[in-house]
């Protein structure tokens, strides 16, 4: 594995250009928050946001104009480690390595070219907002209401659908300029999306994943999925498969989605600086579809990634 030596002295360049790590209520795992009783409602709620409670910033920078902080290229192999030993191991390798506020909970990444849209979470300062892939700057970000905790967003169409963990409550917004739409509930918890067709795939922090609708995110029916895996998170559709974030342990997988069999997989341990916590793992995933590379980042890593994988044959 040739990756931590010379990705780590760059990480902790960038770290000291960062805040120092802050204090956030964010649900992991282990948590015993208690999560709020709600019911599948066919039905969109729509809320008429607060302007005054919405922080606006300038337009998304440009990402087609020359980056304030010139990515580190690392072209470097990435190396799966034991949590799936024996499983197929996917190439990949990092292709650019971006700046990212240290501060930020990152939990969801979704394309919508030529920008990312970012989805954090944490009590009373989850938001969502622009991410250059250009320049790592952040723009037009827009907070959700204190109550939620936001995790992953997918976009449909010219809607974004973004997560609560525990509270059942989507919140959709426009696209152009993440204004918040409505807000709709769904049963269960939600830590990962993805648009398939015409259906969203959401997972629930647990072995279980399940197609919505994307207007109601109603149940449609039961997505397979892999009887060995738990704790599934962030998700991306891409080409055949749905790639999810397994728990904390810093794997991502792929999955087919006709058969739900375990394709592949790759384990991004070593890109994790050493100033990260040990909660701070992979956390969020997104696939651009002109490039065919993912990005991905961690909760409060000081840096996100612009990544090639080999898909499953």
């Amino acid at each position: 594995m040739k990756l931590r030596a010379g990705l780590v002295g760059t990480l902790l360049m960038l770290s000291a250009c960062t805040n120092s790590n802050s204090d956030s209520t964010s649900p992991s795992d282990g948590s015993d928050t208690t999560a709020a009783s709600t019911t599948v409602d066919d039905e969109v709620t729509t809320v008429t946001p607060d302007p005054e409670s919405e922080t606006t910033t300038p337009a998304p920078d440009d990402p087609t104009t020359e980056p304030t902080t010139q990515p580190t290229e690392a072209p470097v192999e990435i190396q799966v480690g034991a949590v799936l030993e024996g499983e197929s191991t996917l190439e990949a390798s990092v292709i650019q390595i971006l700046p990212h506020d240290f501060a930020a909970q990152t939990q969801g990444l979704a394309w919508e070219g030529p920008a990312l849209i970012e989805s954090t979470g944490a009590y009373g300062s989850s938001e969502r907002r622009f991410l250059s892939p250009v320049s790592a700057q952040t723009s037009q970000e827009k907070f959700l209401v204190p109550e939620l905790f936001g995790t992953d967003l997918t976009i449909a169409g010219d809607v974004g659908i973004q997560l609560s963990g525990r509270e059942g409550i989507a919140t959709t917004f426009d696209v152009e300029n993440l204004n918040e739409i409505g807000q709709i509930q769904y049963d269960g918890e939600g830590w990962g999306i993805c648009l398939d067709g015409e259906t969203v795939v959401m997972s629930d922090n647990t072995e279980t994943l399940v197609r919505r609708n994307p207007v109601t995110l109603a149940i449609v029916s039961p997505q397979p999925s892999p009887p060995e895996l738990t704790n599934l998170r962030a998700l991306e559709c891409a080409k055949e498969w749905i790639w999810a974030i397994v728990g904390d342990t810093n794997t991502l997988v792929a999955i087919e989605v006709e058969s739900g069999e375990l394709a592949g997989l790759v384990d991004v341990t070593d890109l994790i600086p050493s100033t990260a916590g040990p909660d701070d793992a992979l956390s969020a995933i997104a696939f651009n579809p002109s490039t065919e590379t993912f990005y991905v980042a961690g909760r409060q890593w000081g840096a996100f990634y612009e990544i090639s994988i080999a898909f499953p044959t």
